[in-house]
């Protein structure tokens, strides 16, 4: 189950990004990623990421900042894959 300080964020079809329903830049994705992570504090903190009919790598970039950002828990819910012609991915 989500933790109660959850955020929530929506990776759309047409590559936009949304932070707990609301439309940020790449640049403001970015800033509630970190501001987020600085105050979770020992809770830990959670990320939902959300993406269905997406391109991969919009999904991927997603992840990948969440990681080096250093979110504690992620919970991926999307019917994205990656393509098999493409590089490997590493995490």
């Amino acid at each position: 189950a989500p933790a109660a300080n959850a955020k929530r964020v929506q990776v759309t079809p047409e590559g936009t990004l949304q932070w707990e329903g609301e439309g940020v830049t790449l640049n403001k994705f970015l800033a509630r990623l970190s501001d987020y992570q600085s105050s979770a504090g020992s809770n830990g903190s959670q990320l939902i990421v959300k993406g269905d009919a997406v391109r991969f790598p919009q999904l991927n970039w997603v992840l990948d900042e969440a990681r080096k950002a250093g979110i504690t828990s992620l919970i991926v819910e999307s019917d994205s894959e990656p393509d098999s012609s493409g590089p490997s991915l590493w995490f």
